[in-house]
């Protein structure tokens, strides 16, 4: 499905260097050195499987509370579009600044119907908490999760907004699990360490963030779920520095870990 070039290598820290080196190689050498432009032989699309992607799922929202409406569609933007394309092109800028991945700068919008989406091994979507998930979108969500695929979904909070992200989810994986992650997940050591998860909340405050997990079948980590927290508030413009700069490391640790699991 999904495919990583053998030259990306990856500033880390000491006790890190050594395992990661071992996974890429694992990952990388049955593969052929690639061109710099591929075509995915089962979509017939082009890309750079090199480059690192930034793919933002475009989604649809079922009713909206009148209480959250504004908030929803501030500025015009449509939920998934919150802090576009401004988010993107940062995360772009720390990742060539603080790791040595490969990056295209470009920003990239797809829908689940899309089967470009199987080219990239990592999607984010945000503001979830009314999502309604067509059954047709289910299949393929699913689809991409059961092949290898990573989500990292961000950006929404309230009780109500976490039953509907799960029924959503069930519609796509009904055998996948979510379960409430702490610090000492690979994922949040992967490349910054996190000793103790983040608790700077961006400018809602429902409460601490939560960060879960969704599981397949066999143990692997298929979602990354912000609760409680947006850290693409993060990259794009957040007031404080520490919930600013946690969110860079954060996001980073995501994509690594999305590109080497």
């Amino acid at each position: 499905m999904f495919e990583m070039n053998k030259k990306t290598r990856i500033s880390l820290h000491r006790p890190t260097l050594a395992l990661f080196c071992i996974v890429l190689f694992v990952l990388a050498a049955p593969q052929v050195i690639l061109a710099q432009t591929t075509t995915n032989t089962q979509t017939g699309i082009n890309f750079d499987p090199s480059l690192f992607q930034f793919i933002r799922v475009k989604h649809e929202s079922g009713r909206i509370p009148a209480f959250a409406f504004y908030s929803f569609f501030r500025n015009g933007m449509e939920p998934w579009a919150h802090d576009y394309p401004t988010a993107e092109q940062n995360m772009y800028d720390m990742i060539e600044r603080l790791t040595q991945v490969g990056v295209t700068h470009k920003t990239k919008i797809l829908t689940l119907d899309s089967d470009e989406i199987f080219n990239y091994p990592v999607l984010y979507i945000c503001e979830i908490g009314y999502w309604n998930l067509r059954d047709e979108l289910a299949v393929r969500l699913g689809e991409y999760l059961k092949r290898g695929g990573f989500m990292i979904v961000d950006d929404f909070r309230l009780a109500e907004e976490m039953n509907n992200l799960r029924q959503q989810l069930k519609k796509a994986v009904p055998d996948f699990k979510i379960e409430k992650l702490n610090s000492s997940h690979p994922i949040f050591n992967c490349f910054f360490e996190f000793p103790y998860l983040p608790m700077d909340t961006p400018y809602y405050r429902y409460g601490d963030p939560i960060y879960y997990g969704m599981f397949d079948e066999n143990g692997r980590l298929a979602a990354i779920i912000n609760y409680n927290n947006d850290i693409g508030d993060g990259w794009e413009m957040a007031t404080a520095a520490n919930f600013r700069l946690e969110s860079y490391k954060l996001g980073i640790n995501y994509f690594i870990y999305s590109m080497t699991h």
